[in-house]
């Protein structure tokens, strides 16, 4: 008897257990609607909480560098777009590089652009500078035209002194500040947005050498660092004025590599001595962290490093920071970071070098783009240009392939193109841009190599391209003018809709749809349920959404889906026929409608009442 009774108690209380596992769900989701959609092509997901998209992934980098003190809406604040010098940008870069407006400057722009804050009319400024001895702030309008928010003659016309230095902008809520040098020898601090004095010099610091190298803004905007061709590193606190340096850290060549900097780790920069130097800038003066054999500070070259170094946080094999650059010796270079407490110094290992056909003065790009490893996981991919004619995609990451060929361009037996002395900017669809001497900027697939377009301008491109908001990239040429290149507008492709075909009336069914666009545009899917109901979602070009429906009346129904682009172009329709017969029993509860949907749940109640023994 006491037996039975257990037997009973044990199956009403798995029962209960079981009951409530189905109905909880289904009484906290009664006033949310959650959809989790996977966006392949930023390699994110997107949480959908009553219609509100909030982004819950990340870029393709794994890079966690701070910005805190950098402006937080300039899309390409500086020289290669962080203060790791990544290349990296989150945002969506040209399908097509086709013109949108190019503007005339008095000489070469060798300067490569910084993309700022939009100014009090709403628009995005590009910053850069020419051999005309101008520093130009332009409004891009959003159109095929663009127009001067202001130039700034900083240097005499007389000394010859062009702007060959990349501007850095700091941040537009605290000191509203552009710094770049000049071959006059001064480092300018310039107003760049604010009214009624934008363009108006702040301060300027002299040295005893051109300034070719592009100044970074450190973590918290306290400090600017830039190279000079007077074989100087200089550090600047721009709080000061008159501004002086903060402190000056002398090589044995010429600085025109720009120096890349991570918070709590260190700077790092190239000279034309052959040496990489990597610096603790937190003490002054700073410390030694790179020790070579011989005793001389840094990492030896065979060859002038005028290529700027990026820096990049490996995830592989255990944590660890490493540098990436180039050297006129023809080789990339990876150097894995150790820094052993101050005042020590020499913690450095060459993890790999690659040899290229020619000196190495681009400097590199890095993204998370290709899973080599078969892990499921993406892995760094390092993109840099060659003077022999290429771009090279080599493995960053140990333990396999380290520094292995992924790919180059143009392919082993090609024709080469001319000299890449551009750096290649990395989109967040792992498309890169780079310029090249044959006057040409490319556009290639960065996870296969693939020729994806180019734009052919009348000079050499040195300048490297900036990655703005809008899918539009901005670069320089010798040919005297500033590019704004973007894709021609073509209509998002037809949403694909999978899903059930026939049903019930009065059950819910799930709807899966994809939508695709050949420039990335953010997409407006419109949904017509053909019941009177019509629904739009807002999505972004790549995504996957799933949208419940019901039917509460019998017939053939056609869905018909179609995406609606940011520009107001729509594309073509999509349709799935459906036919709802009669539902008999017509009984529509939220219990019903989980347990026809779920019904594998009636074999473990089964089995809880077979294993209690208990006969009904």
């Amino acid at each position: 008897m006491k037996n039975k009774i257990f037997r009973k108690s044990l199956v009403i209380g798995l029962g209960v257990l079981f009951l409530s596992l189905i109905v909880t769900p289904i009484l906290c989701t009664q006033n949310e609607s959650y959809v989790i959609i996977y966006s392949e092509k930023q390699s994110n997901y997107l949480m959908k909480i009553n219609g509100k998209a909030e982004d819950v992934g990340k870029s393709n980098s794994n890079n966690d560098y701070d910005t805190t003190g950098l402006s937080p809406t300039a899309p390409w604040p500086m020289f290669h777009h962080d203060p790791c010098h990544t290349g990296n940008s989150p945002f969506i870069g040209p399908g097509f590089l086709d013109l949108k407006w190019k503007f005339s400057t008095g000489g070469p722009v060798k300067s490569s652009p910084a993309v700022g804050d939009k100014n009090n009319a709403g628009y995005y400024m590009i910053y850069v500078g020419s051999d005309d001895n101008w520093v130009y702030a332009i409004e891009d309008k959003g159109s095929t035209f663009s127009s001067i928010e202001w130039v700034s003659e900083l240097g005499s016309p007389s000394q010859n002194a062009p702007f060959r230095s990349s501007p850095a902008i700091g941040d537009v809520e605290s000191d509203n500040s552009m710094y770049i040098g000049s071959d006059d020898n001064f480092l300018y601090n310039m107003q760049h947005v604010n009214y009624p004095s934008k363009g108006a010099l702040y301060w300027r610091c002299p040295t005893t050498g051109r300034i070719q190298s592009s100044p970074v803004v450190e973590y918290g905007g306290d400090y600017i660092y830039v190279g000079c061709n007077n074989n100087y590193i200089y550090a600047v606190y721009p709080w000061l004025y008159p501004s002086d340096f903060l402190w000056e850290y002398g090589t044995d060549g010429p600085v025109r590599s720009s120096p890349a900097v991570k918070a709590d780790v260190g700077l790092v920069v190239g000279s034309d001595d052959g040496y990489v130097y990597a610096l603790g800038y937190s003490s002054m003066p700073p410390f030694e962290q790179w020790v070579s054999p011989s005793g001389h500070a840094g990492f030896k070259t065979d060859g002038p490093v005028r290529s700027s170094p990026a820096i990049s946080s490996w995830t592989m094999s255990g944590w660890a920071n490493v540098v990436y650059v180039g050297s006129d010796d023809n080789y990339v270079y990876c150097i894995k970071w150790t820094i052993p407490p101050p005042p020590t110094g020499c913690g450095y290992a060459l993890m790999w070098r690659y040899e290229t056909g020619g000196p190495v003065r681009s400097s590199p790009a890095v993204a998370d783009l290709i899973d080599y490893n078969d892990d499921g996981i993406l892995d760094s991919v390092v993109v840099i240009g060659s003077n022999d004619g290429h771009i090279y995609a080599l493995a960053g990451e140990t333990p396999n392939p380290a520094g292995q060929l992924l790919w180059q361009y143009p392919d082993p037996g090609d024709p080469p193109i001319g000299p890449v002395e551009s750096s290649p900017a990395i989109d967040r669809f792992g498309r890169v841009y780079v310029g090249s001497n044959d006057k040409n900027i490319y556009m290639l697939d960065g996870k296969t190599g693939e020729f994806l377009d180019k734009f052919q301008t009348d000079g050499p491109v040195t300048s490297s391209p900036a990655i703005g908001p809008d899918y539009t990239i901005y670069v320089g040429s010798d040919d005297w003018n500033i590019y704004a290149l973007r894709g021609v507008n073509n209509p998002p492709f037809p949403p694909t809709i999978i899903g059930p075909a026939a049903g019930e009336v009065g059950i819910e069914y799930y709807y899966e749809f994809e939508v695709l666009d050949p420039e990335g545009d953010h997409l407006d899917l419109i949904i017509d349920w053909d019941d009177g109901t019509i629904i739009t979602k807002g999505l972004i070009s790549g995504d996957t959404i799933i949208v419940p429906h019901v039917w509460n009346i019998t017939g053939t129904y056609v869905i018909k889906a179609h995406a609606q682009d940011e520009h107001g172009l729509s594309g073509p329709e999509a349709t799935l026929p459906v036919t709802m017969p009669r539902n008999r029993h017509a009984i529509n509860t939220p219990l019903s409608r989980f347990l026809q949907q779920h019904t594998n749940l009636f074999s473990v109640l089964r089995f809880l009442i077979q294993v209690s023994g208990i006969q009904f």
